[in-house]
């Protein structure tokens, strides 16, 4: 199965929530610290992940800006994806945890 884009739904759950995760994972390029502060160890990009940074780099504009600011001056290209794709995960957790809890991110964007 081919890995989709970060804020595509991977459960039919999931699928009302496709804008709600966009819009707050799109966010994440907008803020330098989610790439300056170190992830932990178990939060390393997996490969499904990696396959999809060169379409999300096409789609993200500002995380185009942003990698080219940072790597390699600041950190390295597999620092960046690590740091992208663990923010991109807590982004999601947030978003389906505050649903499954009643909260109405779907409204938030």
């Amino acid at each position: 199965a081919k890995a989709g884009l970060p804020w595509e739904p991977r459960e039919p759950s999931e699928v009302p929530l496709e804008r709600a995760l966009r819009s707050r994972i799109l966010k994440l390029s907008l803020d330098p610290n989610v790439f300056l502060t170190p992830c932990r160890d178990n939060e390393k990009a997996s490969a499904e992940a990696m396959a999809t940074a060169g379409r999300v780099l096409e789609l993200d504009e500002n995380l185009r800006r942003l990698r080219f600011k940072l790597v390699p001056k600041v950190i390295s290209e597999e620092v960046f994806w690590d740091r992208y794709f663990a923010g991109v995960e807590r982004v999601r957790r947030f978003v389906i945890d505050s649903v499954d809890s009643g909260g109405g991110a779907t409204a938030a964007t």
